[in-house]
């Protein structure tokens, strides 16, 4: 009976976690090519695009030298609540603009917890992802958290690649 059930349970655990992860804790990375554009026009775009696509930017600052421009901004997100949780993602996006391409970094990912009536728990990515390493109860929830977040970060990086490959203002849109 047992090995009936590990055999029905076969396809929900082979969808195995996506989450990007580099020394222990979410990290995304790319670089993308966008031919003919100059730093300062892929820095306008990263701008645009970082007001555009994070849901609530907390802080942009701007670096600019002689081979590449740099954007970083801090973001935050709501992530569905559980088991009375509000759950809150925090993360840094890195944009990093060259002539004709510009690398992305996504890291310093973060979850606060609000309980009513408790101090806000504060958990690193590092944190979540040993979350997978238990079993039971704690172990679906750390894993429904970041798919979740995976999702999240994909979108994310799909939207921010769509603005920087427009030359589109959203002064307009917000």
């Amino acid at each position: 009976m047992k090995y009936v059930l590990l055999l029905g349970l076969i396809p929900f655990l082979s969808q195995a976690q996506t989450v990007h992860v580099k020394d222990g804790a979410i990290d995304y990375k790319g670089t993308v090519i966008v031919k003919g554009v100059s730093k300062t026009a892929l820095l306008h775009r990263a701008k645009n695009a970082v007001i555009h696509c994070i849901d609530t930017v907390q802080q942009v600052q701007v670096t600019k030298n002689k081979n590449e421009d740099k954007l970083e901004a801090a973001g935050k997100m709501n992530l569905s609540p559980n088991a009375h949780t509000d759950n809150v993602l925090f993360y840094t996006v890195e944009i990093q603009a060259r002539n004709g391409q510009y690398k992305y970094h996504i890291h310093k990912v973060r979850v606060a917890q609000y309980r009513a009536g408790q101090k806000i728990k504060d958990i690193s990515s590092k944190d979540l992802l040993k979350g997978m390493e238990s079993s039971g109860e704690g172990a679906i929830e750390a894993e429904k958290q970041l798919n979740e977040i995976d999702m999240d970060m994909q979108k994310l990086i799909a939207l921010i690649k769509t603005d920087m490959d427009q030359d589109t203002s959203y002064n307009s849109r917000k």
